[in-house]
């Protein structure tokens, strides 16, 4: 999934209603054709506001544009280059000869959404670099987000400075620096306990399988629709609602069979499926 920088903030101009979960959200999903379960959730029953405070990756329009031109030019590209290796039909980091993902967290009415997909991710690398699936690191969000972007829970930030902090700064361990929502100021000394030797935006789906497949999990982002709160299971697509922003999630497989990824989010396990969720190829900006 392409990491993109941004300028533009999550749309603080949605109402303060709650979201739509009743019948008429799971009639609308099945008149689409669509398979996936809406329903009560702790982020459908917030407001419009505290949802949009959930989120916290901002991007801009041009941006947006650039990227899908990008993927569009590299796809192509990718029609005319020689022979590939196939990725396989499915990946699943949650069962792959075991379980190499962290245990699922909850930034709270924090945007620091970009600061809980990084470091999920790398936790799951570094289980799969030392090839140890109970390894489970726990690293620090709150050093990443409040000490590579400073007071940044009302406005969120973006995967280049954040995989740049983790490049040039490393990141340290919760237990040395633990999350709690809300602005303050980074904590100093805490120890580097994992810096990266570099990143790269993947543009290619093919590109983006394989990689998923041999190398682990992956940073993304995606377009947050209100009735995404409302998600309980199945492939979401959506239906019907405003746009809340932008959110970013660490992708932990695919699967073709049911044409989706299997992504991460960072709203607790009691959101969705135990904090999981399946999203359409496609859906939402994920692939743009």
């Amino acid at each position: 999934m392409p990491t993109k920088k941004t300028s533009k903030k999550t749309s603080k101009k949605a109402a303060s209603t709650k979201s739509e979960t009743g019948p008429a959200l799971q009639s609308a999903i099945y008149n689409a054709g669509f398979s996936w379960t809406a329903g009560p959730t702790p982020i459908s029953e917030l407001s419009a506001q505290e949802q949009v405070a959930h989120l916290g990756l901002v991007v801009s329009d041009a941006e947006l544009k650039a990227t899908a031109k990008a993927i569009q030019a590299a796809e192509s590209m990718k029609s005319f280059s020689a022979a590939f290796a196939a990725p396989p039909p499915s990946v699943d980091w949650r069962n792959k000869g075991g379980n190499w993902t962290t245990p699922v967290k909850d930034q709270q009415s924090c945007g620091s959404c970009v600061s809980f997909a990084t470091c999920g991710t790398l936790e799951a690398r570094l289980n799969i670099a030392c090839n140890n699936a109970n390894m489970d690191v726990d690293l620090s969000e709150a050093h990443l987000f409040f000490c590579g972007c400073g007071n940044c829970c009302g406005n969120g930030w973006n995967f280049a400075p954040a995989l740049d902090f983790c490049k040039n700064t490393g990141v340290g361990l919760e237990s040395s620096f633990p999350y709690t929502p809300g602005d303050k100021p980074c904590k100093p000394g805490v120890p580097i306990y994992v810096k990266i030797s570099n990143w790269t935006s993947v543009l290619p789906i093919v590109d983006r399988k394989n990689t998923l497949a041999t190398k682990g999990p992956m940073v993304a982002g995606m377009a947050v629709f209100a009735d995404f709160s409302s998600y309980t299971s199945g492939v979401y697509r959506h239906v019907s609602g405003a746009l809340r922003g932008y959110h970013a999630i660490s992708v932990v497989g695919y699967d073709d069979a049911q044409q989706c990824w299997i992504c991460k989010n960072s709203w607790n396990t009691t959101w969705g499926e135990a904090g999981y969720f399946r999203i359409g190829y496609g859906e939402c900006g994920i692939d743009t």
